[in-house]
């Protein structure tokens, strides 16, 4: 009964600590498709940091982060969830580190709205998509914030759906796990900031944006 609850991979995103109470190894096999869309999103969202749009055309960019895309997805899965893990263990968490990545990776399905709103930013402004100049956009303003706010709705939505699945795992109160996602994240961000120094030293093709490098956690 369990696998076959478990058969739609969305039940996570309303139902986060049944899914995961009724979590089937055999479910792990949608996980590559998981971190391919989550990588993505990622690298899509690191070359609007980077304005990368002012050299490079949206087909190249997009292309570039569709065949990244799945390498991408699964080091960032992997390494936020062995934050997760070994914070976890400060506050004497249950769970194995496979359970937390399990917990984590479900939480990346809600990816598929960014990437639709990435898509549609493409349709409309090309390689400018992936500069700040669409943000100045007259003509299709509440568009834009529309779709801006599809990401930002996004994310808030994956923190609140990991707080549920993580806190299911691991057996800690609510307020427990909030502090587990909190120093994860921290080093996660730390890890990220030095990545978009060394990137930023060497390779950068545009100047680099802090709210472009916030559209992923």
């Amino acid at each position: 009964m369990a696998i076959k609850q478990n058969a739609n991979v969305f039940r996570v995103m309303v139902d986060p600590r049944g899914f995961m109470r009724d979590f089937s190894p055999a479910m792990r096999r949608y996980s590559w498709a998981i971190a391919w869309v989550f990588g993505t999103v990622l690298l899509m969202a690191k070359a609007f940091a980077f304005s990368l749009g002012v050299v490079y055309s949206a087909g190249y960019i997009f292309l570039g982060a569709l065949i990244f895309g799945i390498p991408a997805g699964y080091i960032a899965i992997y390494l936020y969830s062995f934050f997760l893990y070994m914070t976890g263990k400060i506050f004497r968490g249950n769970a194995t580190f496979q359970q937390v990545m399990d917990a984590y990776t479900w939480t990346r399905v809600v990816e598929l709205f960014p990437l639709l709103s990435w898509l549609c930013l493409m349709a409309l402004f090309g390689k400018y998509a992936f500069t700040p100049e669409f943000l100045d956009s007259q003509k299709y303003m509440f568009l834009v914030s529309a779709l801006i706010g599809v990401q930002a709705v996004s994310q808030v939505w994956e923190v609140v759906i990991l707080f549920h699945t993580l806190g299911e795992i691991q057996g800690l109160s609510a307020w427990i796990t909030i502090w587990n996602v909190l120093f994860a994240s921290v080093l996660f961000l730390i890890v990220d900031g030095a990545i978009n120094w060394m990137f930023s030293s060497t390779v950068v093709m545009g100047s680099f944006s802090l709210m472009g490098s916030l559209f992923y956690r």
